[in-house]
């Protein structure tokens, strides 16, 4: 029973990598808003959060350099993400000991770690460019900065 719930974790956890890892590019998802610009995702990219904060040219540069950076280092990420989830299919299908999944679990924990990490910190530099006008607009803006460095495979800004 315990390693029939640990498989599925294993499984859910895997998916949700090849999710982050298989996004299109944002001019792919622009259909879902007739009204959006080409490569404006519906009303939650960083030209909308941009204007309806009114950023300035350099703290849209400032913004931009961060967005750019946190998307390097989450490529630097995909190649590892991909061959976990290989290697958690691979156990799932060897049925493997539960060490193994324990293990690999472990490593799965510390990968997605190290991107929300990345997120949380892209963030944080992100609201310190912010004025406090412009950090009270966006506290009511819905979505806000999950909205431009989503927690699921849709931020980054895209």
């Amino acid at each position: 029973m315990l390693t029939r719930r640990w498989m599925t974790l294993i499984g859910a956890t895997a998916l949700s990598a090849g999710l982050l890892i298989a996004q299109p590019p944002a001019g792919r998802r622009a259909w879902r808003n007739p009204d959006a610009a080409p490569g404006q995702r519906a009303g939650r990219g960083f030209e909308y959060i941009a204007t309806q904060l009114n950023l300035t040219e350099d703290q849209r540069t400032q913004a931009q350099a961060i967005i750019k950076d946190a998307r390097t280092q989450v490529a630097a990420l995909a190649p590892q993400l991909k061959d976990q989830r290989a290697a958690v299919q691979d156990a799932i299908k060897k049925n493997a000991d539960d060490n193994t999944i324990q293990n690999l679990a472990a490593k799965d924990g510390d990968l997605h770690a190290r991107l929300a990490a990345i997120r949380i910190k892209s963030m944080a530099k992100f609201y310190a460019l912010l004025t406090p006008e412009q950090k009270d607009k966006l506290a009511q803006l819905r979505g806000g900065l999950q909205g431009l460095f989503g927690a699921g495979p849709r931020g980054w800004g895209r």
